[in-house]
């Protein structure tokens, strides 16, 4: 008897985003039973999530690192959501360990049920901004020995809204649920300095892009300082304070600080960024300075 499969349970249609516990995320949980025939396994059955998409918070457009190993971002084609096997922040490879994300039973290398689950969407939200996630994603179940898709399905996650101011009681339990908001930790790391332009405004800003390990706390927005200069070493004026925006998956959580050009303000060729967190428990040194290109997205 041919691998085939039994069931495959993913959502149909969209679903919406939600404000809870100080997210805006949306929770779907995937099942699958793979069949086979007497005397054999499912090992080769595997399961494989596709995404692609875009995301705004406050009319600027928020990157989403799916790899870091491979460079691949949330764009407007599918790839695969996260690092297969190796880094393995993906879902449904056998070759990775079991965890309470994603598994198989009755064992990960040969069981024939598959159960995951993902949130996704934005994380420590601040009141009165504006959020928009747009996912769509594809799963499929695949026999790895031929590499054939035995069936997909799609759904989406999409809708926006504005988070709402909270209470004295919803800060409390939000901070004691993700802690107070933090500087830079071992493991995270500053990826690019990228210009762009607020979706909604226009105004031009520089958006310092970090991945982060999931479901840290809060990054600060004053967890590094920068200064962007010109060509000619010119220093280049900013306006307002930064603001951070966090959104995950599996594999982690992205971060970008944002900063505002100035309005006549000349274009900036290079950041030089300045870890305020400079703890030894931390595992960074101090002065820790980053120099980075400035570059359009």
């Amino acid at each position: 008897m041919a691998l085939s499969y039994s069931s495959f349970n993913t959502p149909a249609g969209n679903l919406a985003p939600t404000f809870n516990g100080g997210n805006f995320t949306a929770t779907f949980n995937n099942t699958a039973t793979f069949t086979c025939g007497a005397g054999e396994t499912c090992a080769a059955g595997e399961y494989r999530q596709y995404v692609k998409g875009a995301l705004s918070a406050g009319g600027s457009s928020v990157p989403l690192t799916l790899c870091a190993a491979l460079g691949t971002t949330l764009s407007a084609v599918y790839q695969e959501d996260g690092c297969p096997s190796g880094t393995c922040t993906a879902y449904g490879h056998r070759s990775c360990p079991t965890g309470p994300l994603d598994n198989y039973t009755p064992s990960q290398a040969t069981g024939c049920a598959f159960s995951m689950s993902d949130t996704p969407g934005f994380y420590h939200v601040t009141a009165g901004t504006a959020y928009t996630v747009a996912y769509e994603f594809q799963g499929n179940l695949i026999n790895t020995t031929n590499s054939a898709v035995l069936v997909t399905r799609t759904w989406t996650v999409n809708g926006s809204g504005t988070a709402p101011a909270l209470n004295k009681a919803m800060v409390a339990a939000a901070s004691t649920a993700t802690g107070a908001p933090v500087g830079l930790r071992t493991g995270d790391k500053l990826v690019s300095a990228d210009l762009t332009r607020n979706l909604v405004t226009g105004a031009r800003e520089v958006q310092l892009v970090i991945t982060r390990t999931a479901f840290e706390a809060p990054l600060s927005p004053n967890a590094v300082s920068l200064i962007l200069k010109g060509e000619d070493g010119g220093v280049i004026a900013t306006r307002g304070a930064p603001v951070v925006h966090e959104v995950g998956h599996k594999g982690g959580t992205t971060a970008v600080i944002v900063h505002t050009l100035a309005d006549a303000a000349p274009t900036p060729s290079h950041a030089e960024i300045s870890v305020l967190d400079t703890k030894p428990s931390r595992g960074l040194s101090s002065p820790h300075v980053t120099v980075l290109p400035v570059t359009p997205r």
